[in-house]
């Protein structure tokens, strides 16, 4: 039938058509891979043997490389060599899609190496092939062989890298979905990208430690599957780049400890090496909190200039109503989200002039209104609900210094009396102002304070005071009721009293973080 001919049928007679070709084909595929009498070529592998044979005319249709090999007499007696390397499955694949097309169900195809499809595809002209893969021939089974083919450095396999990408997020992988046999004989290099991809893909909808714990049990299923194929030293040297590139600071310490008892010597000495041993023997929080919701206020023009980033933050309200407040030190301002849509509703920004103040510390009162210290400026701004400036305490005099002149201030906090507790840095002391803003007094003006950096205020009026390299405790009068000095090395970054009474205090040693709880009315931490 002419092209003339065919166009002039109904859509009906049309698939009759397409559907009597496509039973004509397969049928010729059959005979192909059962090597009939009715094939005039034979496939000989790199072994000696033929296991599948073919029909000129079909091969000859489809590449125009089997066509000027036929011409020109290279495919004496009707045999064609396969290239060394290709396996069986890979060339039946190759030779379903020669007779079958761009069909979406061929079992073969799918079935066949996809770095192997991709070479045949270029070695022989033929085309659709390579679309095929990129829109049906990867899924799970096959993709970190198809990841590991896309990374040789020789040609551009960029469109099958993105669609690598691509059946990551449309199968939705996780790091605990992959066999052992898909693991065999990948590269370590193939496994950290796709390592890449689902921790990428698993962040934007909150990243847990049973992630990337999933992420550690995946590189030991790695292992094992390739112990054999690899040496020794350089199998260990791999291991250990791939689980320091996971998030191990997201874990407990019972989950490392878990991940250690069933893991082999390799994964586990990975885990305790110089930067992952601190995070193993020394971390001591014990529950698992997952991830809830991001709050994002990225503002680019300033961000992509390396300014902006987050400060200390504030929470008031219940329900539709709770609010959260986020400090930006550098771009002077506080945002303000629901805590409930994680929507921006409103900001506070520095009544001073742009560039040369500091915001550090926030808190709310009872009644919803927002109170922020300005290192440099060395005051205390109030604002209202919608981040409106109601009023604000006054700098150092430079003539006469006043009882409640504030240098430096950093962190506050409201107590239950509705006075607001401030850390002025420099003075060395903590203040204590009305709900106005007004002065009232110095708590403990006989204390000597060396550098207090923060506040919090618990239920019954105790004042904790970050300092130095210590934290201490005093009642509502002013009297020291303990210090907890920190272990040597570490230095507090905050605190706050939690709602049964205990001090949280979050340090730092060797740039590794730890929350440590205190309880206040004992000797011990």
């Amino acid at each position: 039938m002419d092209a003339g001919t065919y166009a002039e049928l109904s859509e009906s007679d049309k698939q009759q058509q397409i559907d009597a070709l496509r039973v004509l084909a397969a049928q010729l595929f059959e005979q192909a891979i059962g090597c009939s009498k009715h094939a005039d070529v034979v496939f000989e592998f790199s072994d000696g043997s033929r296991p599948v044979s073919g029909h000129s005319g079909v091969l000859c249709a489809v590449s125009e490389v089997f066509a000027g090999a036929f011409r020109s007499g290279m495919m004496q007696e009707g045999v064609v060599k396969v290239p060394p390397g290709i396996s069986l499955t890979s060339f039946k694949g190759f030779l379903e899609f020669l007779y079958m097309g761009k069909a979406r169900d061929l079992k073969h195809c799918r079935s066949a190496d996809a770095r192997q499809l991709v070479v045949l595809s270029e070695m022989y002209a033929v085309e659709g092939l390579r679309d095929w893969i990129r829109e049906h021939g990867i899924s799970e089974a096959n993709l970190f062989a198809a990841v590991e083919f896309a990374l040789v450095k020789e040609g551009d396999r960029t469109d099958i890298l993105m669609a690598c990408l691509r059946t990551v997020e449309r199968l939705d992988l996780a790091m605990d979905h992959f066999r052992d046999e898909w693991l065999r004989g990948v590269g370590a290099h193939a496994l950290q990208v796709v390592l890449a991809w689902i921790t990428a893909r698993l962040s934007c909808e909150g990243l847990t430690r049973r992630h990337v714990a999933d992420g550690l049990r995946l590189v030991e299923q790695w292992f094992l599957a390739n112990r054999e194929l690899i040496g020794g030293k350089e199998l260990r040297r791999k291991v250990q780049k791939l689980v320091k590139g996971l998030d191990l600071a997201r874990m407990t310490r019972a989950q490392v400890e878990e991940v250690l008892a069933g893991s082999t010597c390799v994964v586990g000495g990975a885990l305790l090496d110089k930067r992952c041993r601190r995070l193993a023997v020394d971390a001591s929080l014990q529950q698992e909190l997952e991830l809830e919701r991001y709050f994002e206020h990225p503002p680019p023009d300033l961000f992509q200039k390396g300014r902006g980033r987050m400060g200390a933050v504030a929470v008031h309200g219940e329900g539709e109503s709770e609010r959260l407040a986020v400090a930006d030190p550098d771009l002077e301002s506080v945002v303000i989200f629901s805590v409930q849509t994680g929507e921006k509703v409103a900001t506070a920004q520095s009544p001073h002039v742009m560039g040369s103040g500091f915001i550090y510390g926030v808190a709310f009162n009872e009644a919803g209104e927002l109170f922020v210290s300005d290192y440099y400026y060395n005051s205390i701004c109030k604002h209202d609900q919608s981040g409106g400036l109601l009023a604000t305490t006054t700098g150092p005099s430079p003539i006469e210094p006043c009882p409640g002149e504030l240098r430096r201030p950093h962190g506050i906090a409201f107590a239950p009396c509705g006075h607001l507790v401030v850390a002025d840095t420099g003075n060395g002391n903590v203040k204590i102002f009305d709900g106005n803003l007004n002065f009232q007094r110095v708590l403990a003006p006989g204390h000597a304070l060396q550098h207090p950096l923060d506040v919090s205020v618990g239920g019954d009026g105790s004042v904790a005071v970050m300092d130095k390299r210590e934290v201490l405790v005093f009642d509502w009068g002013g009297e020291c009721l303990r210090v907890i000095a920190m272990e040597e090395g570490r230095r507090p970054l905050c605190l706050a009293f939690a709602g049964w009474g205990n001090l949280v205090v979050g340090n730092v040693w060797d740039d590794l973080y730890r929350i440590d709880v205190f309880a206040t009315w004992c000797d011990s931490g």
